[in-house]
């Protein structure tokens, strides 16, 4: 979906190899069809894992990234209510890391991909994505006031709630869709308490990606 945005590169980041080397498999295929061996979106993939610092320093610095949407996170809510620690280190540390060295280095926008799980959250995977939210809620009341010395304008933050997709691996019923945006460009608005999406229409894959864009700014 990003690749029709036409971006000059696309940087894909992920703890899991295996992930990694299919999804960049399948865009490479992708952008033979549609461009040829002439491609001019250069597609790097990254083997890292979000906890460590260190290493996202050294990506950061390399790449430089723009844009940035977060998605990784632990999503299975069986095996994360027995992997308590791992799914708070990655979930929560992991997108605090991210979101340390998306201001670092001068990201211009952050969007997080949360999940239907953190509203009103019963599970610990849930619990741990809406204390992520809440992380990138204080990010945006942070860079809402940038100092007049910065050397940059502040990394705009959003996060976009969506269902687990069709076709995902933590997918456990049919159906799927995206219903609504957070973002906290009013530092002296509270913190919304999200409402379950009844009656709300799933949307299309483009329609999402239409939503990403528009609060990324691409379009």
């Amino acid at each position: 979906q990003l690749l029709r945005l036409n971006p000059a590169e696309l940087l894909l980041l992920g703890h899991g190899e295996n992930s990694i080397f299919m999804l960049e498999a399948e865009l490479r295929q992708y952008l033979e069809r549609r461009n040829g061996n002439g491609s001019v979106i250069k597609v790097h993939s990254v083997v890292a894992d979000i906890r460590d610092q260190d290493r996202l320093a050294q990506v950061f610095r390399e790449h430089r990234p723009q844009i940035i949407f977060h998605a990784a996170a632990h999503k299975h809510v069986p095996l994360m209510e027995s992997n308590v620690a791992d799914a708070v280190t990655n979930n929560v540390l992991g997108t605090r890391r991210v979101l340390e060295m998306a201001e670092l280095y001068g990201v211009e926008r952050f969007v997080m991909i949360s999940t239907d799980k953190a509203v009103n959250p019963s599970s610990i995977m849930g619990s741990t994505k809406r204390i992520a939210e809440f992380l990138v809620h204080n990010a945006a009341l942070r860079t809402r006031k940038p100092q007049a010395s910065a050397p940059r304008p502040p990394t705009q933050v959003s996060v976009l709630l969506c269902e687990e997709p069709p076709g995902s691996r933590s997918r456990v019923y049919p159906g799927g869709g995206c219903w609504a945006i957070r973002s906290w460009a009013d530092p002296h608005r509270p913190h919304p308490a999200a409402q379950p999406p009844l009656g709300l229409k799933a949307l299309t894959p483009r329609a999402i990606l239409d939503r990403m864009s528009a609060y990324a700014r691409l379009l």
